[in-house]
């Protein structure tokens, strides 16, 4: 994600930003560096947090229902909660963690969970079952990670905002203005 930021500020520094087409260059390249960072493997795209006091926000992650968590727990101890409900709930392979330096991703919705849509586990271990039960969230990582960056920079300076389908607002009086 910091190479896709780069490419992109470095366009809004470097770039001609009075031509007219500039704009839409610049989705053009973010939609280039979205493809690329859908192909990248979890590590690649994944942020590294640190989880302690596990057992302090946890009641129980081994309930067939699902996770037992205390009120104000951080998303960095959920998500590391949700991949030890997985291997407990799911007799899947693998160790359970409970604290330390670990690797977070944003995952599709997982049906039936109240988690948040966050998932955790060890770095440069990338559990193959992750991509069954966990599965990442390439569109929303991208927009979290580049598009909302990106576009805090270009709101102010009077550009449209980027969307992660490629599409630009305008108005009918910014086409004639």
């Amino acid at each position: 994600a910091r190479e896709v930021l780069t490419k992109l500020t470095n366009m809004l520094l470097l770039e001609d930003t009075t031509d007219p087409e500039f704009i839409h260059k610049l989705n053009m390249v973010n939609m280039q560096c979205k493809e690329e960072f859908c192909n990248c493997s979890a590590d690649d795209v994944s942020m590294a947090i640190k989880v302690s006091d596990y057992w302090k926000n946890i009641e129980s992650d081994s309930d067939p229902s699902g996770l037992k968590l205390k009120k104000g727990i951080s998303f960095n101890a959920r998500a590391l909660a949700y991949y030890n409900w997985l291997i407990n709930t799911k007799n899947l392979p693998g160790e359970n963690v409970y604290g330390g330096k670990v690797i977070c991703c944003l995952i599709k919705s997982p049906i039936g969970t109240s988690i948040d849509n966050y998932f955790a586990y060890t770095a440069g271990d990338w559990p193959e079952w992750a991509k069954t039960y966990a599965p990442i969230d390439y569109d929303g990582m991208y927009k979290k990670t580049v598009l909302e960056p990106i576009n805090r920079i270009l709101k102010p300076i009077g550009f449209k905002e980027l969307h992660i389908d490629g599409s630009l607002e305008f108005n009918l009086f910014d086409l004639f203005g």
